[in-house]
């Protein structure tokens, strides 16, 4: 049975909406179960992509993110990186999948400067033979 503890980088709304309480509301049963169960592999996939980010893990990341923007690049060279994702809203259609959530980075770049970031962050994800990956981050 999984831990009820809480996570780094997860508050309740984020456990409420991945938990199934929001996900999968307005579809029959089976089609319920499915998306619940997509919107749980979605959350794993996103806290081992922050746990990546944070580690500065290149072939951990690969797994859930194949192709790094810039931006997500030089987050990986960032020096005590904080990365939390909160009320996460995932949203799946088939294949595809969007996660909207409110992104807080901090940390100090490369270069000494600090990292301040607080804003909306939207993941598409698509479903492939080997799970869920994070296509492209806005």
């Amino acid at each position: 049975m999984p831990s009820n503890a809480a996570r780094p980088g997860v508050n309740q709304n984020t456990v409420d909406s991945l938990a199934g309480r929001q996900a999968g509301e307005g579809y029959d049963a089976s089609t319920a179960a499915s998306v619940q169960a997509a919107v749980s592999r979605i959350n794993y996939v996103l806290e081992q992509y922050v746990r990546a980010l944070v580690n500065a893990d290149a072939e951990a990341i690969r797994e859930f993110r194949p192709s790094l923007s810039p931006g997500e690049s030089a987050l990986m060279r960032a020096r005590q990186l904080k990365v939390r994702l909160e009320d996460v809203r995932v949203e799946v259609n088939g294949a595809e999948a969007t996660a909207r959530c409110r992104r807080r980075i901090s940390g100090t770049s490369e270069s000494g400067a600090p990292l301040q970031e607080d804003s909306v962050a939207i993941y598409r994800l698509v479903r492939r033979a080997s799970g869920w990956v994070i296509a492209d981050v806005k």
